[in-house]
């Protein structure tokens, strides 16, 4: 999954062509970093398993399940939101949780934390009801694949766990590898915790990324125009209990 550039671009054949093959050096820049790949529809297919792919479309590589969806998808938020959950669910029961769940202390109301922290600028802004009903969405679906239900568990090998956080985009999540860390030095976890979760960081730099480019920004299409500055990214506490004595 790693070795995926963050970005696929596929403008029309023609042009895709030309640049493929250095009729256009302007945009030489663009790919020098290889989080971004221009590529024919046939090749997105072949190659990254996406179906029907569209010319003119940007598609960002999901980094925890490895599918690449449309940029500007009406799902590309609850898509990676829902399997960066199904992840840390994943990793939650590797280490032994006895069981998991949102955090319901905050009221779900129009002023509730996650509706102050989705910041929207610029002069496409979604209605405060829309914005409402969108994150009443999201929330309803982090409950739904992060959930784990009460059970004994015994934890598995820490290198395994390491190993399935590295290859399912949560390599960096500190406190995930803290108790990983705490797995391995003391052989069990205990007790009550909470992990703060960021979601939808990976939306926002992309959208930044692709904004960037040379490419996006002289040619017309990639349907970006309407993205403007919008922010995505929020953050959620996940009650975790890891149980007693561990018997």
């Amino acid at each position: 999954m790693d070795k995926d550039p963050r970005l696929l671009l596929i403008p029309d054949e023609d042009f895709g062509y030309g640049i493929q093959h250095g009729a256009y050096p302007e945009y030489k820049d663009d790919f020098q970093s290889g989080d971004a790949l221009v590529l024919s529809r046939k090749d997105a297919t072949s190659i990254y398993g996406i179906p029907d792919p569209q010319e003119n479309k940007i598609y960002l590589k999901n980094i925890y399940n490895g599918t690449f969806g449309e940029l500007t998808s009406p799902t590309i938020e609850t898509d990676l939101l829902a399997a960066k959950s199904v992840c840390i669910r994943e990793v939650l029961i590797m280490l032994g949780a006895y069981s998991a769940s949102l955090n319901d202390s905050v009221q779900d109301t129009k002023e509730d934390d996650l509706t102050a922290s989705l910041k929207y600028k610029g002069s496409k802004l979604k209605s405060a009801e829309a914005q409402y009903h969108q994150n009443k969405k999201l929330i309803v679906s982090i409950k739904s694949n992060i959930s784990v239900n009460p059970y004994p568990r015994k934890a598995k090998d820490p290198a395994e766990i390491r190993q399935y956080m590295n290859t399912h985009g949560l390599g960096n999540e500190s406190t995930l590898i803290a108790w990983v860390d705490r797995l391995e030095r003391d052989k069990k976890l205990e007790g009550a915790e909470s992990i703060d979760v960021t979601f939808l960081r990976e939306l926002d730099i992309a959208r930044d990324a692709a904004l960037k480019l040379k490419l996006v920004q002289n040619e017309v299409g990639f349907g970006l125009k309407s993205l403007s500055s919008e922010k995505h990214e929020f953050t959620r506490k996940i009650n975790v209990d890891f149980g007693g004595s561990g018997d």
